[in-house]
């Protein structure tokens, strides 16, 4: 769901909630009709709030946290628990996929 602001003929500006289902847009609920930008914000406003209210979300997904929250999150973890992702993890599983692993190194190659 999502939040569509429609001019009018008039001029006015009409604040919707619309839904996606295959492909095509239906029309949830209306808040109304404004015409100065306070009115249109406040509007939008109250169509996030049912949106939030509708699929269950009460809080902002990206919310502005302060330092030691993250902070108290992240001491949470230990070592053993992480696990590093990487290009060097791809790329020795598509060396040992080709082969590339049963290759003996040589050392003692002169130069030429």
């Amino acid at each position: 769901m999502f939040v569509r602001k429609k001019s009018n003929k008039t001029g006015a500006v009409s604040v919707h909630v619309i839904s996606k289902i295959r492909g095509q847009s239906k029309l949830v609920k209306s808040f109304g009709v404004g015409r100065a930008e306070k009115d249109i914000n406040h509007l939008k406003e109250k169509a996030r709030q049912f949106i939030r209210e509708r699929t269950g979300l009460t809080h902002e997904l990206f919310e502005n946290e302060d330092e030691v929250t993250i902070e108290n999150f992240v001491s949470t973890f230990s070592n053993h628990q992480l696990q590093v992702i990487g290009p060097e993890i791809i790329s020795c599983k598509l060396y040992d996929k080709i082969g590339s692993g049963a290759i003996k190194a040589v050392t003692n190659l002169p130069y030429l």
